[in-house]
């Protein structure tokens, strides 16, 4: 999953990558009700990396990290 900076000019990011709002829409919905931060791990992503989502709630509204799990879901899956 690879987007350029030029892609996303102007655009949201849940219009380029539809997947991403289907897996994210209630759990932000939620973060914004007053719920507890949530870890995701993003499914169905044109890419062959696996992804977790942090979402923290914050005075503007909600931040999201996104992290890299690949190297240890690997890891596990050779054990």
């Amino acid at each position: 999953m690879t987007l350029d900076d030029a892609e996303l000019v102007g655009q949201l990011l849940f219009d380029r990558r539809p997947e991403l709002r289907a897996q994210l829409e209630g759990p932000l919905t939620a973060l914004l009700a007053g719920g507890p931060p949530i870890a995701i791990t993003l499914n169905g992503l044109p890419t062959d990396r696996h992804l977790v989502a942090f979402l923290h709630g914050t005075a503007d509204g909600v931040a999201i990290h996104i992290r890299d799990v690949t190297d240890q879901r690997r890891a596990q899956q050779a054990l």
